[in-house]
Order: C-alpha cells, then structure tokens, then sequence
C-alpha cells in the first residue's frame, strides 16, 4: 500500500507540474503583452496594437452584422487558425503568460487543440461529447479525461467554456447581448491587417464574481466571422482576450485529427 501510495503521489506532481508552471503570473502587467512566436512565424500580436477607428462610410447596421455572421458561418464545415490567448489570473492580481495554440474545429462541435510554445509546447486536447481529453508530451506520459464543466479546463477568470470560445460561441455571446444587453457597432479597425467592425457588447446587468461591464467583438469585414474577442470588468480593466490569426475555413480536415490524443513519452510539436 505505501508503494502505491507513493507512485500515486508522483503521478499526481506530473500531473500538476504544467499548470503550475504555466499559470505563473507575469509580474507588472496589466495589458496583454505582445507575443512573438518564431517557430510558426507569427508576428507580434497585442490588443495594444489596434489602429485608431478608420471610420464607417457604407450604411450597415449592428443587426446586419450579426446577420451576416450567423449567415457566414453556416457555411462553415470546418477550420483551422492560430489562437493567441491572454487571461488575467483567478483572482486577478496577475497576467498570465500567454498561449499559443493551433486550433481546429469540425462540426457538430469537435476541437483540437495543441500548444506550440513555452510550457504548452507538446501539450494537446480534444473537446467532444462534452468531454475534453488531453495529454502533455513534456510532462504527462497518460491521457486525462474531464468534464467540459470542469473549471481546470474553463477561463480562469471567467469560467468560459472551451464552445464559449470559439466562432460560434462568440456569435452566440454577440447574439446574447443583442437580446440581454447592448451592443453598439462604434467603428472599423485594422485587425491583423484586415478591416474589421468593432462591437462593444453591454450586459444588461451585472453579475457574478468578477462583474463583466463590456466585451469587445471584432468581426472580419470580409470574411464576416470573428478574428478578436477582448473582456472588460469594472474600471475598464483587461480581463482575457482570444485572437485568430490565419483562419482557414473548410479545409476538409480528416476526423481522425478529433480522436483523442494517444500519450507518449517523447516531445510533439505542433
């Protein structure tokens, strides 16, 4: 029993050495820092970074957005892109640093996720049936299965579901505010080099924890989807943010990419 009881013990390190180390804060920031990720040559990225208002010469309205989102996306089979995240640490004292990840989505509701820098190098997971199974070829040599409801596997902050953020669930939380809040179409901005309407969301009411009073949705000009996603509380404070950077859209992605990822005892990269 004690042998047992020891082997349990150091799976147990194992388990939690990636999420220890990779939700460590960065001392004294208090916007998102830019990200440089050469390996998949992305450029630098940052909500810092968002070009003055360009302003809105044709007639659109922020019900033609929203319809033209629902529109684009059920176009949508599949898709792949590079998910930049920033999030302000569980009680919010910190930044932490932030992930990089190479995102795929099939429908009904299947996503792939594997890191591609710093700790989360080699780390992978596959959300479906509800289920989020994931593994860390540095760290964790087993698959581990949890809940969608999990809050290890939720927003730090705000407890968003790994469905809250991707395309459809931001079109989904933009629809929302439509009818439970407000949402204000307040100009055009230069987002990763591609014009893009920016909707500042509005709750009705603030609730929970740590009370959201505005969301922000960039919506591609073109493409008619999402490409950026920032958060607010009280005090205009940064909270989280997701950017997609080189969104391919029906790519015709095999299933087997959504089978649940096999451990391994050597390194992976994306």
């Amino acid at each position: 029993m004690v042998v047992i009881r020891i082997l349990f013990l150091l799976l147990l390190i194992l388990f939690l050495i990636p999420f220890i180390v990779s939700q460590r804060p960065m001392i004294g920031v208090e916007l998102p820092p830019e990200v440089f990720v050469p390996e998949v040559s992305i450029p630098e990225v940052s909500i810092k970074e968002v070009i003055p208002e360009l302003g809105i010469k044709e007639e659109i309205t922020v019900q033609d957005i929203l319809r033209k989102m629902e529109e684009a996306y059920e176009k949508v089979e599949d898709y792949q892109c590079i998910c930049i995240t920033h999030q302000l640490s569980r009680f919010g004292k910190k930044m932490y640093k932030p992930k990089v990840l190479r995102l795929s989505f099939k429908r009904p509701n299947m996503m792939h996720a594997i890191g591609l820098q710093g700790v989360e190098e080699g780390a992978e997971a596959v959300f479906r049936d509800g289920k989020v199974k994931g593994t860390h070829h540095r760290y964790i040599p087993f698959v581990l299965t949890f809940d969608a409801d999990s809050a290890i596997v939720r927003s730090p902050r705000h407890g968003l579901r790994l469905d809250e953020c991707n395309l459809r669930g931001l079109i989904e939380r933009a629809n929302h505010y439509n009818r439970e809040g407000k949402v204000e179409l307040v100009g055009v901005e230069r987002i990763e080099g591609r014009e893009c309407y920016r909707l500042v969301m509005i709750p009705k009411k603030k609730e929970g924890k740590h009370p959201i009073t505005k969301e922000i949705l960039w919506v591609d000009k073109e493409k008619s989807l999402p490409i950026q996603h920032a958060i607010y509380e009280e005090g205009d404070r940064f909270a989280e943010s997701r950017t997609f950077k080189d969104l391919k859209i029906n790519i015709d992605l095999s299933d087997e990419l959504f089978e649940p990822p096999k451990a391994r005892w050597w390194r992976k990269k994306g």
